[in-house]
């Protein structure tokens, strides 16, 4: 009898792979014969007690009668609480059919540790399941929005294991409703005529609960045949209103499944419908940010390049009538940034500081100009009216917003560490750090420079007043950079970025040969060209000389045809008619490399551009002449 009966077990060669340290032996009418150490520790009975016993007299949410069903499958999973011994277990247990018995594969895991629903079967398949969930809403996000409703409506039907999934969409404003998508038992789409119907229609009652009350409606057993489409009648059913920033969008609903809904899938397909509306409108919302993003980076290029061009005019108006100090705040400008560049600022900072030095001494408008070209010494009264300059320099742009501390390089370029500058007396930590780097190179390019009552002071005599000011009245770090950078440009300017180069128009590929020319019109100084950023990623693609623009433009001519073929030269893209090859620098090479680059290629321009490749100017052979020219200049110093 032992024999016979030790004959029905499995050896441990016979047993599934992967047994947990739960498991047992049934027959094939779930009664126990063999469990494990585990099992029988966790079941806390007497051995006599367990074996031959159902398994359902020990986990109750076991049914003998449902299980009967599976007697002809293979393997079946059932899911459910049980509490042993005080402590309430979430059990799963997996069933496999060997030669006259069940392998029951248990897993085990402590529910007192949880906050979960009490006696809710359904929470370990959403547990286990939650990947799928994962899963699918990564699939909605990746779907193409024409298909998006249909694949929803899958999603809800599979996850709730029904017979019909469908969306519908809601205009609230309208009060109207359409279906969008609904999805059979055989995963088939059904085509739809997608007709907007009031929400009263007495044909609604499907979800006139479900939006009157903007809540849940489960109904399991329809009152009367409920018509989805002709093709689709309901008997039970959820519908779910999908609420989204406060207002009803839609309805998403599952039906016509096996067994009766119940309120935990009535919640699990509320919370799908919400993530998966979000899921669909991410995307939405993320393409209208980027292009809203793209809109306004491009206009905030446009209004960082109109204010370069507007302190540029600025500038020239201060030469104009300061004729002795003309290139000043130029040269100041680009010493500055030189000392910039080597304390190691952003290039945002450096475009700041360059348009700030450019316009440092705009104040000096208000100033008499017998006083500013006056050959002897000023007055006491004279200097105090000089000294407004700061001021009336910063009032310019009072009630005006800048990128940059534009009003702060203007008004504290004559302020010292030590509190003894102009016009408020702050001291070292009140000023910012562009203003010191302007005060530095302002009176490095005065002293370095002609004056009508005196020739240049010289190198010596700048080190001089540097080195005593250093510390005292001046920042030391940019004293030092100062000096190192006008020892090195004593005998030739080195580098590209030293030199003032011709302005040149930004532009992109979608502009049109219209728009250019008006641009170009527009432009407050002649430009060489215009220089053609790509549109996506910023970077130098092509130039428009003044010869190509000219070579297209044609003047209108009297007759319809003749003046339809102008407008549409007119109406082609930059891209059309630009130039691919160009000579293109970085802004910290050397002026002898742009020398050999434009002798080797037969070019006359280069386009010289910042450390994020974008153009910042073009050189061209009088920017290597006078480079050469400063060069022999400064050996007669």
């Amino acid at each position: 009898m032992n024999t016979q009966a030790n004959h029905q077990f499995l050896s441990n060669a016979q047993l599934p792979e992967e047994l947990s340290p739960y498991w047992a032996l049934t027959s094939e009418s779930f009664t126990l014969l063999k469990l494990s150490a585990n099992l029988y520790t966790l079941l806390a009975s007497p051995y006599s007690e367990i074996i031959n016993a159902n398994l359902s007299d020990f986990f109750n949410f076991f049914d003998q009668d449902n299980a009967e069903q599976y007697r002809d499958q293979t393997q079946f999973e059932v899911n459910g609480s049980q509490v042993i011994e005080g402590v309430k277990l979430l059990v799963s247990l997996r069933f496999t059919k060997r030669v006259e018995c069940w392998v029951v594969n248990a897993s085990i895991n402590d529910l007192s540790k949880f906050n979960l629903p009490d006696n809710n079967p359904n929470y370990l398949n959403a547990v286990q399941s939650s990947h799928e969930w994962l899963s699918d809403i990564q699939e909605i996000m990746t779907t193409k929005e024409a298909d998006i409703y249909h694949v929803a409506a899958l999603k809800a039907k599979e996850l709730s294991n029904s017979g019909v999934g469908f969306c519908y969409l809601l205009n609230d404003k309208a009060e109207k409703i359409r279906l969008e998508a609904c999805v059979t038992h055989e995963a088939k789409a059904l085509k739809l005529e997608h007709k907007w119907l009031p929400i009263s229609s007495s044909i609604s009652s499907l979800w006139t609960r479900c939006i009157a009350t903007k809540d849940i409606d489960v109904v399991n057993d329809h009152p009367c045949a409920t018509v989805l489409t002709p093709s689709v009648i309901l008997t039970n059913s959820i519908c779910v209103p999908v609420i989204y920033r406060g207002h009803i969008v839609g309805v998403v609903g599952v039906a016509n499944r096996a067994l009766p809904y119940n309120e935990a899938d009535a919640k699990a397909l509320l919370i799908f419908a919400t993530i998966l509306w979000h899921s669909i409108e991410f995307p939405k919302t993320m393409r209208a940010v980027a292009r809203q993003q793209k809109i306004i980076k491009h206009q905030r290029e446009q209004i960082n390049q109109g204010m370069a061009n507007m302190l540029n005019a600025i500038s020239e108006a201060v030469e104009l009538k300061d004729a002795y100090t003309a290139g000043h705040q130029k040269s100041v400008s680009q010493l500055s940034y030189l000392i910039g560049e080597q304390l190691g600022l952003s290039a945002f900072q450096l475009e700041g500081l360059k348009m700030g030095a450019l316009v440092h001494d705009l104040g000096k408008l208000s100033i008499p100009t017998q006083i500013l070209n006056k050959p002897s010494t000023l007055t006491h009264e004279e200097f105090s009216l000089i000294k407004q300059h700061t001021i009336r320099g910063a009032e310019v742009f009072d009630g005006m917003t800048f990128p940059w501390p534009i009003r702060e390089m203007i008004i504290q370029h004559h302020e010292r560490l030590d509190g003894s500058g102009y016009p408020y007396g702050l001291t070292a930590d009140k000023i910012c750090l562009e203003a010191k780097i302007i005060a530095v190179a302002d009176v490095s390019d005065s002293i370095l420079s002609h004056r009508p009552y005196r020739p240049s002071l010289g190198m010596r005599k700048l080190t001089e007043v540097l080195l005593r000011g250093k510390g005292v009245e001046f920042d030391p770090e940019i004293v030092d950079l100062c000096l190192d950078i006008l020892a090195k440009d004593k005998k030739r300017v080195d580098h590209i970025s030293m030199l003032t180069l011709d302005p040149v128009l930004i532009i992109e590929e979608f502009h049109t040969l219209s728009e250019l020319v008006e641009l170009v019109d527009n432009h407050h100084e002649p430009i060489g060209c215009a220089v053609v950023l790509n549109e996506e990623h910023k970077k130098v693609v092509g130039i428009v000389t003044q010869i190509l623009i000219e070579h297209w433009i044609s003047p209108l001519l009297d007759t319809a045809a003749e003046r339809q073929s102008d407008r549409s030269l007119m109406n082609k893209r930059v891209h059309q008619i630009m130039a691919h090859q160009f000579l293109c620098l970085p802004h910290n090479a050397s002026v002898c490399e742009a020398k050999s680059l434009l002798e080797h290629s037969g070019e006359s321009r280069i386009i010289v551009v910042d450390s994020e490749q974008l153009p910042i100017g073009e050189l061209n052979w009088r920017h290597i002449a006078d480079a050469i020219q400063h060069e022999l200049n400064s050996q007669h110093l």
